[in-house]
């Protein structure tokens, strides 16, 4: 009887040696393997390319001109003097051009004019009033920083 015990626990024993030694192999197996693949991948993301797009809330085409640059980066004001009195330049941001949706992070003053406000009215428009009681050159500039819109 002792020796039917001492043969059934030897099996195990050899049994379970076996598979520590065939766990090892598989292990030194996928390390090497491991070691020699190489992934080389690329991936391209999306890009924020904002426009201007602009409509004027009155009927004075002459008072205020607008000039946008041929990428529409940059848009200009400029006007006529008194003619500008209490005048609105609506500005939309359009983003067709990029391949992500954006939005107006913030409006930086860069160079202020008292008769020249500027209200943002969503994520994607602003308003500027500009208000000149007198004739005279008013010089201001904002910019205007996106960023992604989700």
């Amino acid at each position: 009887m002792k020796k039917k015990k001492i043969k059934h626990t030897q099996k195990y024993m050899s049994l379970i040696i076996m598979c520590v030694v065939a766990l090892g192999i598989a292990g030194v197996g996928y390390a090497y393997w491991n070691d020699l693949l190489n992934i080389n991948t690329s991936i391209e993301t999306g890009f924020i390319e904002p426009y201007f797009a602009s409509e004027r809330s009155d009927d004075n085409m002459d008072a205020i001109k607008i000039d946008i640059n041929d990428d529409k980066s940059e848009m200009e004001l400029s006007g006529n003097g008194v003619g500008i009195y209490g005048q609105e330049v609506i500005v939309e941001i359009d983003d067709a051009k990029g391949a992500i949706p954006t939005k107006i992070k913030e409006i930086k003053v860069k160079k202020a004019a008292k008769c020249v406000k500027i209200v943002r009215d969503s994520d994607t428009r602003f308003t500027i009033t500009i208000d000149a009681e007198e004739a005279g050159i008013y010089d201001f500039e904002y910019e205007i920083v996106c960023e992604q819109a989700y």
